[in-house]
């Protein structure tokens, strides 16, 4: 089944709930040499580590010829010459937008991931607003601030509160909320100072977040953090947050997400798995905040939580998420075979 927009882009509503037995038996798999990049020199870099240092745990335990490969000190080596594939864990500036999925076409490696326009496109959360608009999908009124004054202006048609953040960065790094008028110059500053900001209206409401999985989506994950605001802390100390999966949403609640995420997904041409980030407010609406096109993979994740809910373990999703970077006539015998 395919919906229309105002703007006349067609999508498929075709998505269904992952389905853990299509999952192939892929422990023979041969995946030649994989680099795993991890680190690089980005404010996320030690989220990046942590992601990549797992992700090589596993493939090495699994038998896979994996080995870390840090770009913080260049790309020398990361060739055909010296790997069949990448596994991408990298975040942020360098790893998330594009860059480097550009140098890995330029050589001809194929890697986990979404490609150069999808990340590029992702990573900018104003141009990434700008096509959910387009397209009909909830997302808060924000600005691009060329300077101080274009942030009170946006605050006198909108009002207080809002939030501003950095328009190219995730893990909630230089994220801050605005509640008092006294307090935006300040903000303002902070958020400057990990690169050129956006500023959007700040959403009062339950965090939710839903990951799509090989055009698959997986269980929705209701986000409660004990502080109130889902920051840094938060998302990577260990008993900040509680994670609720399944969610509250009801079945038709989440199918509706699933759909909304999956337009969002297309419209940006994403591939092989990301996490769309939403807010409910009061009334009920859902407001897309953002895409994450190398959501993480630590040990408190969210895309990992979603996939043991519907019977993935992680060393199965990681794999999996592999597996996609393979020609498809190959995914297709390997398919063929693990139905047998």
């Amino acid at each position: 089944m395919e919906a229309s927009t105002a703007c006349g882009l067609k999508f498929s509503d075709d998505i269904t709930l992952f389905d853990a037995k299509k999952v192939p038996k892929i422990g023979s798999v041969d995946f030649g040499k994989v680099a795993v990049l991890l680190g690089d020199d980005s404010p996320e870099r030690q989220v990046s580590l942590s992601s990549g240092e797992r992700v090589l745990d596993v493939l090495k335990k699994a038998g896979v010829n994996c080995q870390a490969f840090d770009p913080v000190n260049g790309v020398e080596g990361l060739d055909r010459n010296h790997f069949d594939r990448v596994f991408l864990a990298l975040h942020g500036v360098g790893g998330e937008d594009g860059l480097i999925q550009g140098y890995l076409e330029r050589v001809g490696l194929p890697y986990t991931g979404s490609n150069v326009l999808s990340s590029a496109l992702s990573m900018d959360k104003g141009r990434c607003k700008s096509l959910f608009k387009s397209v009909g999908l909830p997302t808060p009124e924000y600005c691009l601030p060329r300077n101080f004054d274009d942030v009170e202006r946006f605050v006198s048609e909108v009002g207080l509160p809002i939030v501003i953040k950095p328009n190219a960065s995730g893990s909630s790094v230089g994220v801050y909320r605005v509640f008092h008028s006294n307090e935006l110059s300040k903000a303002y500053e902070a958020a400057k100072s990990f690169g050129s900001p956006i500023v959007e209206r700040l959403i009062a409401g339950a965090d939710y977040t839903i990951s799509i999985v090989d055009n698959q989506y997986l269980p929705t994950i209701k986000i409660v953090p004990k502080s109130g605001f889902y920051d840094y802390e938060s998302k990577y100390q260990a008993g900040m947050t509680e994670y609720h999966c399944p969610s509250d949403l009801t079945q038709e609640e989440e199918q509706v997400l699933a759909r909304m995420t999956f337009h969002a997904y297309q419209v940006l041409q994403c591939r092989h798995y990301a996490r769309a980030d939403w807010i409910r407010d009061a009334q009920g609406q859902f407001w897309l905040l953002e895409m994450n096109t190398l959501p993480g993979l630590t040990n408190t994740s969210l895309l990992p939580k979603a996939a043991k809910v519907v019977g993935v373990s992680y060393e199965d999703l990681i794999h999996y998420l592999l597996f996609q970077t393979l020609p498809l006539s190959v995914r297709g015998t390997v398919m063929a075979k693990s139905c047998v």
